[in-house]
């Protein structure tokens, strides 16, 4: 009983000595790792750190130490009694001693470990004692609002060295002193003193600067202090007036989520990652340098990581009624509600309902149910999640679509600025390749590691990232906001690797065909677009069929207002189809050969076929692939890039139902358009869409691009059919009808179209260019403009000196003699005519 007595005390003892030290060595740990300051301090303190906490969890094994002694004795004392009793051991009792003798082995290298760690604990005291006596780094303690001043001094003329003993003496103890310094903005706004309040902010504000990475993680964790520090830099001295960020923080800001997240550390992880935002972006930029906190660029990297791994990974099933991860519940979702949305519509249309009357109702009840899923806040800021509408209405729907894109935006955007590049491959590769399921039961068997489930109402269908993003696309109800969304997505993809979207059409298009499906893809997708079939008002009707990501493309070109999303579809095609300017050989890889172009095939629409490899869904993009898919391309979608220069376009008031489109070939598509064509007689299906030279200069730009970029497929096409002399035509003054004349972008877009065929030298070009007299408008709007400080002018001449240094006679001779001196006829009586004026009297 004394010796147990005995054991217990000096436990008891050795318990706060070791809690001592280890308090001792945490608070120290870091400066005495960084060496007193300078460079790769940072990594020293990490390692010491993780030192201490290996001393203080090994901390228990002492106890069990002194406990196994005192039982090794007990059974020594007994293996005695049994040795007198039985001369001859039996072989279980030697076993017993073996293992008595491996546990005394290794206490005693435990004990040995133990010394060690007391000797650093010792030296590690003794800089601790160096640091407090350094009279530098001290600060006055505790702070009061009579010493603010001297704090503030103290931090404003410290050097590099004592910056990073001074970080470390405010991070002793958990950050009590920063929590200290905190307490007193109550105190502060109390008494309504601008200095005390200024100089509180300004404190807080140089503790920022200062870069320490344990006080930043402290601040952006603990809700509370993130909260009393925006409180604070509300009153810092160097903003015109006060900031409201305690008003944005409690009142404002709102946590929204399509699908309730029930991760609860993605959840956490979120949060943190939106304080370091709002710290870097609000609360210090108006006056920090972009070199100043890059503790915080990243804290932000590695929270973004964190939040991808999160979104993308499955849950565990013991902890949540999901199964699925959080990325594939928002895909679900947002492949029920275009589906949903667009038959609402569609019913809405027959039944006569006014689409702009449901969006002002809707934006009415958006608020409203917003409100009710308000729940009230906590006094600090913790957030809780605020789901969108979840009723079966239109607009519900609307919403909960745009939310998703949103956050499918907010996801990619992570990834582009923080992944790196490995994990930007996986990521990429994984999710452009994924099909999820729309039922919610019968579990996905994918080679992605994902289980989905399905619903009754949509059996064995499937959706895509791509394919969805073209659905929302070619909706032309479609908010602003959701085609911003799909086109970031699209030019994050396309900027990475265009391969995975041209991959993915060319998958899309083979499962519409009727021979040769691709293995694992679904039965019902239906990709088939026709050919526009204008009518005597030269009208053409463009339907946009489903799960089709490039006609959706074409469609935004042909029908979008918006120059910021024109311009970026505009980009997005020049990716796709910038093929590195292939060789022409390679081009035509797998078809025909041309070694001289004097032997090009005039042939029509039926010149080659379409090679659809077995490698299209594999990671890697072949010469043939890309064969495969320029011949898609030119066959089934150029004219209806080209389509807006020669028709006025018209579209469905709203998109056309998924149940509505169930053949795949183009034969069904012109039984549908037939069909939409009839029920226009009754009701108003149809509207024209508004000319615009905005719009039409997009498309002629890309023209031009594909005319450089695809040389031989390119003139095959212009050459049999008259899109050039249309698209000369807008230059023309004596042009009328859908295209609206003025406006100089578009004239020279067009003329640099023309140059772009002209600075190929190709024959075949020159002579159609001869034939169908493609200068003409060119030179009479050179006339039409008055000669000097203009780009129109300068352009057209520009374009002659190109003509006249190369020395293309064919269109030098042509020009000179049609357009350069104009001859009266003797057949015709000039004596009462106004001749037009030569292009030397212009000059």
């Amino acid at each position: 009983h004394e010796r147990h007595h005995h054991h217990q005390h000096h436990q008891q003892q050795e318990r706060e000595f070791m809690e001592t030290q280890a308090a001792a060595i945490s608070m120290a740990a870091q400066y005495v790792g960084s060496g007193g300051g300078g460079d790769g301090g940072d990594g020293d303190v990490d390692g010491d750190n993780n030192n201490n906490s290996n001393v203080h969890h090994n901390h228990p094994n002492n106890n069990s130490i002194h406990t196994n002694t005192d039982n090794d004795n007990s059974n020594n004392d007994n293996n005695n009694n049994n040795h007198h009793q039985n001369q001859h051991p039996h072989p279980q009792q030697l076993s017993i001693q073996q293992q008595q003798q491996q546990q005394q082995q290794q206490q005693q290298q435990q004990q040995q470990h133990i010394q060690n760690q007391l000797q650093q604990q010792h030296h590690l005291m003794q800089q601790i004692a160096e640091l407090e006596s350094n009279e530098n780094i001290s600060l006055p303690n505790p702070p009061e609002l009579s010493n603010l001043a001297q704090i503030l001094d103290k931090l404003a003329r410290a050097n590099l060295h004592d910056r990073e003993g001074i970080a470390l003496f405010i991070s002793l103890s958990n950050c009590a002193y920063f929590k200290s310094l905190l307490a007193l903005l109550p105190l502060a706004e109390e008494e309504d003193n601008y200095n005390t309040l200024a100089t509180l902010a300004s404190i807080i504000k140089t503790i920022f600067l200062f870069n320490e990475p344990g006080i930043i993680q402290f601040i952006v964790t603990n809700g509370k202090i993130f909260e009393d520090c925006c409180c604070c830099l509300e009153h810092d001295p160097d903003l015109k007036e006060r900031a409201n960020y305690r008003w944005f923080i409690r009142d404002r800001l709102k946590f929204r989520t399509v699908v309730f997240m029930e991760d609860e550390e993605l959840v956490e992880t979120i949060h943190k990652t939106f304080r370091v935002t709002y710290i870097r972006d609000t609360l210090l930029r108006p006056t920090m340098d972009e070199s100043s906190l890059t503790t915080l660029g990243s804290l932000l990297t590695f929270t973004h990581a964190d939040v991808v791994k999160g979104v993308m990974s499955s849950p565990d099933p013991n902890k949540g009624k999901s199964r699925d991860s959080y990325l594939v519940q928002v895909l679900r979702l947002l492949g029920k509600e275009v589906r949903e949305t667009r038959e609402a519509e569609w019913l809405s249309t027959d039944e006569g309902t006014n689409l702009n009357t449901m969006a002002a109702q809707g934006n009415r009840k958006e608020n409203d149910t917003l409100q009710q899923r308000t729940s009230p806040e906590s006094s600090y800021a913790k957030w809780n999640q605020h789901l969108a509408p979840q009723d079966d209405s239109v607009l519900s729907r609307k919403i909960r679509r745009r939310g998703c894109l949103s956050f499918l935006r907010e996801l990619f955007n992570m990834v582009r600025t923080s992944l790196t590049q490995n994990d930007k491959d996986d990521f990429y590769n994984m999710l452009v390749v994924m099909d999820v399921c729309l039922e919610e039961d019968q579990p996905q068997s994918t080679d992605i590691g994902v289980s989905v489930s399905s619903s009754a109402s949509f059996m064995n269908e499937t959706v895509n990232l791509l394919s969805l993003l073209g659905d929302v696309l070619s909706d032309i109800n479609s908010d602003i906001s959701e085609r911003g969304a799909c086109m970031e997505i699209l030019s994050v993809i396309a900027s990475f690797d265009p391969s995975l979207i041209r991959k993915h059409c060319l998958v899309e298009f083979s499962s519409s065909e009727g021979e040769g499906e691709m293995p694992g893809k679904s039965g019902d997708r239906s990709i088939a677009i026709e050919r526009p079939q204008p009518d005597n008002r030269h009208n053409a009707i463009f339907v946009c069929p489903p799960n089709d990501l490039l006609s959706a493309l074409l469609f935004v070109m042909s029908v979008e207002s918006d120059a910021g999303i024109m311009l970026q579809t505009s980009e997005v095609m020049r990716l796709i189809l910038d093929t590195e300017m292939l060789s022409e050989a390679s081009q035509i890889s797998g078809v025909t050969v041309i070694n001289n172009e004097d032997e090009f095939p005039m042939g029509g629409r039926g010149y080659g076929c379409i090679n659809f490899g077995a490698n299209i869904a594999h990671g890697h993009e072949n010469g043939s692939e890309l064969n495969s898919f320029l011949q898609m391309f030119y066959d089934h979608y150029v004219p209806w890039l080209v389509a807006p220069i020669q028709y006025s376009m018209v579209v469905c008031r709203t998109a056309v139902p998924f149940s509505m489109c169930t053949s795949r070939s183009e034969k069904g598509q012109s039984h549908l358009r037939e069909y939409l064509q009839n029920e226009s007689k009754s009701k108003d299906v149809f509207i024209t869409v508004e000319p615009s030279t905005l719009r039409l200069s997009f498309s002629i730009e890309l023209l031009g691009f594909c005319v450089r970029a695809h040389c031989v497929r390119m003139k095959r096409y212009l050459l049999n059919s008259r899109v050039l002399l249309n698209v000369m035509k807008v230059l023309s003054p004596k042009s009328s009808g859908h295209i609206a004349n003025g406006d100089r972008c578009l004239k020279l877009a067009v003329l640099r179209c023309l140059r772009s065929i002209l600075s190929l030298k190709d024959e075949f070009y020159n002579r159609h260019i001869v034939q169908q007299n493609l200068f003409t408008p060119v030179f009479e709007t050179f006339r039409a403009n008055p000669v000097g400080d203009n780009l129109v002018s300068s352009a057209i001449i520009e374009m002659c000196d190109f003509i006249r240094l190369e020395n293309i006679k064919s269109v030098i001779e042509h020009v000179v003699t049609k357009y350069l001196c104009q001859k009266p006829s003797n057949a015709v009586n000039y004596t009462n005519m106004k001749l037009p004026p030569s292009l030397e009297d212009v000059a």
